[in-house]
């Protein structure tokens, strides 16, 4: 099946070169028009009488000749002679005079067969005589200047709106690829309806007006003519089969590298000019071809519909070309290039429109699935968010009971701290008044005197420190303090206290109230389970720390097993960043070092 596609192609590329005719002359029934071969001045041309009819001469002539011209019946006040396609050298008399004259007897190569027109103002009432070298004028009429000049414009409009429908495809591709530069498929597209349009507009016969260098117009061609095959393989080729990519790659590097030196050659050389068109002919085929067979195999191996419009266009394009020619469409006023443009662009933005509507189907498929994705992580997110709920409501009823654990714990250790060393000395004063009932009753009834003032005293600190939670502030001065305690500690228990306390720098109310009741705990421990009968207190400052000493005779302490009252010490200790050790010494049982930073 793939075979037989490209054969109908190959043939079809062919056939054009069958149909190919040079045009007769067409002559306005208002003129009557005959040749002469015969060489001479326009003297003697005008009074040759051996003139023969226009249809016995060959279209084309390598040497000049001259053609007689009779204007019969017009009735135009302002005739003009209308030329088409002008020689690439003629002259033009009337009344044996030079009125207007174009090219050279040896013409530029690449201009000699450049299509062009003329206008010449005459006069009706006399005979023209027109000496020409190269093609006969396809086109030889009179007639007033505006009615060439609106049947021109009127012709040309059709394919210049044609065209400019290209030049608006082609900004319009590019204005999409602007905004989404992943798709480079628009700006092949782009340049390929862009060098269409121009090899469209190259060919409006009104190009005249607007520049009349013939060189120029020629090489604008040329241009287009390697620019377009080339976007064209490069647009089409992108929808390959992979094993034909390379092929097609080097098919247009091929084609455009010929392009290029052909045009070089061509400035260079100019004599070479239809050899250079003939190869150009040729490898354009040749390439055509080339990539027709590689969008058939690649059909036959991928099944791409894009691939089938692909070859449906190439098809078309080249059939309606084939039509024009066999049928001489253009005559009828049929722009057969222009439609055969149109298929081929068809073909493109059918390729276009299928590939963004399977992008459009991926994208809509992509979001569903993503939708989906959302929604599922939607439901996730609840969920997570209902257990992260749940475990902050299970962690505040944890951290309230922690809190009042915390707050218990606090009230637990201020009143050990503040009533155990009071109910120490209470103690102390009842055995020491059981010993002395039966010995000296005045002295026992003191000792319970002197119980029942400590026990008045301790209700009084409980009541002091639960204002003192209540308002969690101390008001007091250390050192003063350090000294009152020292003092009732030695007139209850009758134990010994020497104390060395230094000048206090100013401290927060949490530090002063941490050495208070160091002190007092470590007194209350000495006392009650150390048994001892001598303290020495020492408070120094040394830079930014307070070294506090306390050393007492009694037992000594298990330093790795703190009791309430130690531990409860070393957790406010170490909040303040302090230290506190326990270890013996020389002559000392016991002694506490608690070193605070002074900030």
């Amino acid at each position: 099946m793939g075979q037989k596609i490209v054969m109908f192609i190959f043939i079809l590329l062919l056939l054009p070169l069958y149909t190919v005719q040079v045009a007769d002359v067409s002559a306005s029934p208002f003129l009557q028009i005959s040749i002469s071969d015969d060489e001479g001045t326009i003297e003697q041309v005008s009074k040759n009488e051996n003139w023969k009819a226009l249809n016995d001469f060959q279209p084309v002539t390598d040497k000049p000749v001259w053609l007689k011209v009779e204007v019969t019946n017009n009735t135009s006040r302002d005739p003009y002679l209308y030329l088409n396609a002008s020689p690439a050298f003629f002259e033009v008399y009337q009344n044996q005079r030079l009125i207007y004259t174009y090219g050279d007897l040896e013409p530029d190569p690449r201009i000699k067969n450049y299509r062009r027109w003329d206008l010449l103002p005459i006069d009706a009432t006399e005979t023209v005589y027109i000496r020409l070298q190269g093609h006969l004028p396809e086109t030889l009429t009179v007639g007033p200047k505006h009615q060439f000049l609106e049947q021109m414009i009127y012709d040309d409009l059709f394919r210049m709106i044609g065209n400019l429908g290209l030049v608006l495809m082609a900004v319009f591709s590019f204005v999409f690829y602007l905004f989404n530069r992943t798709q480079p498929l628009l700006l092949i597209f782009a340049g390929f309806a862009l060098s269409l349009a121009g090899g469209g507009l190259l060919r409006v016969e009104s190009k005249p007006f607007f520049f009349e260098e013939p060189l120029v117009f020629i090489y604008l061609n040329a241009f287009v003519s390697a620019v377009g095959p080339v976007l064209f393989i490069l647009f089409f080729s992108r929808l390959f089969h992979e094993r034909y990519k390379t092929l097609a790659s080097w098919t247009w590097k091929f084609y455009g590298g010929f392009c290029i030196s052909v045009i070089l050659i061509l400035t260079i050389w100019p004599q070479l000019f239809m050899v250079g068109v003939v190869g150009l002919n040729v490898v354009l085929m040749a390439t055509m071809l080339a990539v027709s067979s590689l969008m058939v195999l690649s059909y036959v191996k991928t099944k791409k519909k894009e691939l089938l419009f692909s070859i449906l266009g190439v098809v078309g394009f080249m059939t309606i070309y084939l039509l024009g020619g066999i049928f001489k469409l253009a005559a009828i006023g049929l722009e057969v290039g222009l439609v055969a443009n149109y298929v081929l662009v068809s073909a493109c933005l059918s390729i276009i429109i299928s590939h963004y509507v399977a992008l459009h189907r991926r994208v809509q498929q992509y979001s569903e699935e993503l939708e989906m994705k959302v929604q599922e992580r939607t439901t996730e997110l609840k969920e997570t968010h209902q257990q992260f709920v749940k475990s902050i409501q299970e962690n505040a009823a944890a951290m309230v009971e922690i809190a009042a654990l915390e707050e218990r714990n606090r009230i637990t250790q201020e009143i050990h701290d503040h009533v155990g060393h009071t109910l120490t000395a209470t103690v102390l004063q009842i055995e020491a008044s059981k010993r002395l009932l039966d010995k000296n009753l005045d002295a026992a009834k003191e000792k319970m005197d002197t119980a029942q003032d400590l026990v008045r005293k301790g209700l009084d600190e409980i009541r002091g420190s639960v204002r003192m939670l209540k308002a969690n502030e101390w008001s007091f001065d250390l050192k003063t303090s350090l000294l009152e305690l020292i003092e009732e500690t030695c007139k209850y228990t009758e134990v010994q206290i020497d104390a060395e306390l230094a000048d206090i720098p100013n401290l927060t109310q949490q530090q002063k109230s941490t050495m208070y009741l160091s002190l007092k705990e470590g007194l209350t421990n000495g006392i009650k389970h150390g048994h001892c009968e001598k303290f020495q207190v020492q408070l120094s400052v040394e830079k930014d720390q307070i070294s506090f000493l306390l050393k007492n005779d009694g037992r000594p302490l298990d330093s790795q097993h703190f009791g309430f009252g130690l531990s409860a010490m070393n957790e406010r200790i170490q909040q303040l960043n302090g230290t506190l050790e326990v270890y013996q010494e020389d002559g000392w049982g016991c002694v506490l070092d608690i070193s605070l930073p002074t900030k």
